[in-house]
């Protein structure tokens, strides 16, 4: 499941749990994998990012590395203009990282 939004990651933390949030509960219904962002993400590379990510993905990549090179392929994309973290680190993964079935 991927949840390309603003702050889809956050949570609240709980002793003995660690975050919870929309991706535990995510999991807890069945999700194997779940991309989603801690923080605010920009429209532009984010929609860079996503298509890059789900191309990796379409060629055989494993989850994991499908969302690397996707943020690598951002960081050198647009002139440089994406080159700051701030575009392509926000997402994170959660879950299983092999290849999809």
């Amino acid at each position: 499941m991927v949840l390309s939004a603003c702050e889809t990651g956050r949570g609240v933390k709980q002793t003995g749990e660690g975050l919870v949030g929309l991706t535990r509960s995510l999991q807890y219904a069945g999700a194997k994998t779940i991309v989603a962002s801690p923080w605010k993400v920009a429209d532009d590379s984010t929609a860079a990012l996503m298509t890059a990510f789900h191309k990796h993905l379409l060629a055989g990549a494993e989850r994991d590395e499908a969302l690397r090179l996707a943020m690598v392929e951002t960081a050198q994309n647009s002139n440089g203009r994406w080159a700051s973290p701030y575009h392509w680190a926000a997402f994170l993964m959660v879950g299983e990282t092999g290849k999809m079935p």
